[in-house]
């Protein structure tokens, strides 16, 4: 039987409690969602992910203090001393200049710490109570920062900046966030993990305020506004310190800020009823209640006490540069199979259900499990609202049979079971597991739950828990049942699949300093495959390559060409299929990687760090070899379309500095030298040769500057004639040149004409040893990015972008590590990936009417998926 304890209702005091610990995944409530806005209106972030998590937390400190300045409340004329610098007093006749100076003092800081918690007194029956949660920050400008807040702790350590969680629900077991130390943290690093996010605003009292002040460039920008009046309050002092106290109402809501009148810190703020539950407001022995962030020892410009923030090294830690939460714990046990006879009786001990007896016309059975809660009320209410939904999609009523059990001996307090069934609105026949069958045949625990058999009595479907998705999940689920579909199969593969990816998903995430990290982790892809999650492939076709294949790609048609380690290259479409016999030399001991001239007429191949390009000629069958400068390797290469309508060039940079244009027709060459080390080529425009970039090592970007360009007055740039190339110390600075926000990484960057605007993705680094993909706007500023895991890209090409006729935007794929391919939406709103079993040669996108296909070419074979979003 299922004991009553297991649903016994957490008491008042319990409820209170829990409410200061972190709510996982669920941003506060309690706001109106227009302040959000009028904060931050023009807020933009690298993440678009975390976004909405980020803007309500946020909200939650910064409208503390909006409002605007109604009052003609002034302070008396005098002197304070602050840093040892004098300030007039009449400076603060008003709360908004006294605001504005305590936020300048925040942002002129070099360090900040404290010792805030955020607390909540109160009464319980007339007894005094309080409840606390840590909310404390340490910060120095050189890029340290600590954190002890609601359930996060995070702080420099050896050279590292590591941060945990206080993980309660088992999320993240185990793992501790590692990265660099930045040289300044700003809210984009800060919360950059979608969960860092969430946790850090995800407590009774919101985003800490102190780091709004600390991180924001505009802090507390909500403070003046029309609707809401700021005043002074009669100054009180704080364990001895003076402090003004301003008064912020907007409506019915009243916040109140106690500002150190010596130093201009923030000592104290109190947060208006609005924050606390619904649960509490509404219980009538609760009084007094007061909820106030309460920053102690607030410090300006003073020695950061590191060892408070440090996060203490465990055994079996795993260290990630993102944290990777585990799947959802589905319980397969049992479900597929068939369940042994069993009946159930009513309150009265007459059988109303026998699961053997003959009735052909039952091709599905809902149980579902109550006990004396409120979360089971609920649940009762929506499989009341399943039945009515299953009749309305034409499933006969005698096919579906439900039947709610009461897990518990006796009723609730407030009925009988005589009342009950109507009382509760159950649906179906009320019975009663005396024998405790729910447990022993169901492996249920718990209430409310569900369970699903199909009409040979086998386990379809069992969920424990309250499921605000229930009356939503089951109709359609039934509907499936009903036609003889085997739901339970594709539960357990789903799981398989979530826990397979889990594991890879962890070894992309693993952080430079992970002693698990080892070259083997690119190879247990094959081992862990599993599927997308936001997106399903359906395999379209599957045929052999004509030789084993060592690099591929499509061109601006979408032609799909393939090299064979004997040279054959192949190109083919969907109308024609035509070889070529090259006779390249392939040095097979490196990855090679093909590219095909915008005109479809020429290919270049070359090996990374090889020495020389390899160009075939499709219209004369020729092939032809140039050797790079004596001594220098190849990085990467594009072909730039021409201006003046003549053939396309090859762009080349080595790891010489070198920049080469190459015409594969007639040799002809132009070369310049690149000031410092050159990563990757971009090439934004498909008819200017101007809008041609070179990103070098230090983020510069030189313009590219083709025949056609050398005709613009005063133009400085690489790509001139070779008698005039090198960029002299004493020269200007080319007025094209522009600077990246991050550090380049080596090409192939790619760059999309596909929307309104070039955007381009391209590799860069974080910070070192911290790799990612960054989408670039027409002007190469950061619209997102993505983290990659710490192994080399492996730069062989295997990066394509198509547009997506389903959703009408670009879509992109990138391959890492041999087997894993990564999709990303160039809004992205969606980057997801999947790891194949057979190793990736390249990756290829084509859109074919109104579908996109994903192909995969592997060593011995290319196949072929339909992508649909789901």
């Amino acid at each position: 039987m299922i004991a009553r304890c297991l649903f016994i209702a957490h008491s008042t005091r319990s409820s209170v409690l829990s409410t200061l610990h972190f709510r996982a995944q669920k941003p506060s409530q309690n706001l109106d969602t227009g302040i959000i806005q009028l904060i931050h209106p023009s807020l933009t972030y690298q993440n678009p992910t975390w976004v909405k998590y980020f803007l309500v937390g946020l909200a939650c400190a910064a409208v503390m203090c909006v409002g605007c300045e109604r009052s003609a409340d002034s302070l008396a004329e005098g002197s304070m001393s602050v840093d040892g610098k004098s300030r007039a007093v009449s400076a603060f006749r008003s709360p908004r200049s006294l605001i504005e100076q305590c936020v300048e003092s925040y942002q002129q800081a070099a360090s900040y710490q404290d010792d805030g918690f955020v607390r909540l007194e109160y009464k319980l029956d007339g007894q005094k109570l309080e409840d606390r949660a840590p909310l404390s920050i340490g910060w120095e400008s050189d890029g340290r920062i600590g954190l002890n807040a609601y359930s996060v702790v995070a702080g420099p350590s050896s050279g590292r900046w590591r941060l945990a969680l206080r993980d309660d629900e088992g999320l993240v077991p185990n793992q501790v966030l590692s990265r660099a130390v930045p040289s300044k943290v700003d809210f984009a690093w800060l919360l950059d993990d979608p969960l860092v996010a969430d946790r850090l605003s995800a407590g009774l009292a919101g985003f800490p305020p102190q780091l709004d002040l600390l991180l924001s460039d505009q802090p507390l920008r909500g403070l003046i506004d029309e609707s809401a009046a700021l005043s002074f309050l009669q100054p009180e002092s704080i364990k001895d310190q003076a402090c003004y106290v301003v008064k912020v109402q907007r409506g019915a809501t009243e916040f109140k800020l106690w500002i150190d009148q010596a130093t201009l810190l923030l000592r104290r703020l109190r947060l208006p009823e609005s924050h606390l539950t619904h649960q509490m407001l509404s219980d009538a022995r609760v009084t007094d209640i007061s909820l106030t962030i309460e920053l102690e020892s607030a410090s300006f410009n003073t020695p950061v006490d590191w060892k408070r923030f440090a996060v203490a090294e465990k055994a079996g830690e795993r260290r990630v540069s993102r944290f990777v939460p585990a799947p959802a714990n589905i319980d397969t046990k049992g479900l597929g199979k068939k369940i042994p006879a069993f009946h159930l009786e009513d309150p009265h001990g007459q059988q109303v259900f026998r699961s053997n007896a003959d009735r052909p016309e039952r091709k599905a059975t809902l149980l579902i499990w109550l006990a004396d809660h409120p979360t089971c009320r609920a649940a009762s209410e929506q499989v009341a609202a399943v039945a009515q939904a299953i009749s309305q999609q034409g499933i006969p009523a005698q096919a579906v049979e439900i039947i709610s059990i009461w897990a518990e001996p006796q009723p609730p307090i407030d009925a009988t079971f005589a009342n009950l069934q109507k009382q509760w609105q159950l649906p179906g026949i009320l019975a009663v597991d005396r024998e405790a069958m729910g447990r022993d045949l169901f492996n249920i625990l718990e209430a409310p739950s569900v369970v699903i058999l199909d009409a040979d009595n086998c386990l379809q479907f069992r969920e424990s828990g309250s499921n605000p998705l229930l009356d939503q999940i089951l109709p359609s689920l039934l509907a499936r049942i009903v036609r003889g579909e085997q739901v339970a199969q594709e539960i357990i593969a789903t799981q398989s699949n979530s826990q397979a990816r889990h594991r890879v998903e962890l070894q992309m995430a693993a952080a430079i300093d992970d002693s698990n990290l080892t070259a083997a982790h690119a190879s247990q892809a094959q081992n862990n495959a599993y599927e997308p999650e936001t997106f399903h492939l359906r395999e379209l076709s599957r045929s052999a390559n004509p030789s084993v294949a060592v690099a591929a790609t499509v061109d601006s048609n979408y032609a799909q060409w393939t090299l064979g380690e004997d040279g054959l290259l192949v190109k083919q479409n969907t109308a024609s299929k035509i070889q070529y016999e090259t006779g390249w030399r392939i040095d097979l001991t490196q990855p090679s990687r093909i590219a095909v001239s915008t005109s479809a007429d020429r290919v270049a191949l070359c090996t990374l760090a090889g020495t020389s390009i390899q160009f075939w000629d499709c219209a004369s069958d020729h092939n032809r070899s140039v050797d790079l400068p004596s001594g220098e390797r190849l990085r990467d290469f594009q072909w730039i379309r021409m201006t003046d309508g003549a053939s396309d060039r090859l762009a080349v940079i080595t790891d010489g500095s070198q920049l080469l244009l190459l015409d594969p027709s007639d040799r002809e060459q132009l070369s310049g030298h690149c000031p410092a080390e050159p990563m990757a080529l971009v090439c934004l425009g498909a008819t200017r040769g101007s809008d041609g970039r070179v990103a070098l090592i230090n983020g510069r970007l030189e313009p590219l500057l083709l025949p056609s360009d050398l005709a613009l007055p005063k133009a400085n740039g690489l790509g001139r004639k070779v008698a005039t190339a090198t960029l002299e110390p004493n020269e200007t600075a080319a007025p094209m040149r522009e600077q990246l926000t991050f550090q380049p990484d080596l090409g192939p960057w790619l760059t999309s004409h596909l929307g309104r605007n070039p955007l381009t993705l391209a590799r860069g680094w974080l910070a070192k040893d911290e790799p990612a993909l960054f989408m670039l706007d027409q002007n190469l500023n950061p619209l997102w990015h993505f983290r990659m895991p710490i192994q080399k890209f492996g730069r062989t090409g295997s990066l394509c972008v198509a547009m997506d006729p389903q959703i009408g935007q670009p879509v992109w794929a990138v391959v890492s590590g041999g087997h894993t391919v990564h999709v990303l939406r160039t809004d992205g709103v969606v980057i997801d990936y999947f790891a194949s079993q057979q190793p990736v040669v390249d990756v290829a996108l084509v859109p074919n009417g109104s579908r996109l296909e994903l192909r995969l070419v592997h060593a011995a074979e290319t196949v072929n998926y339909e992508l649909t979003w789901k």
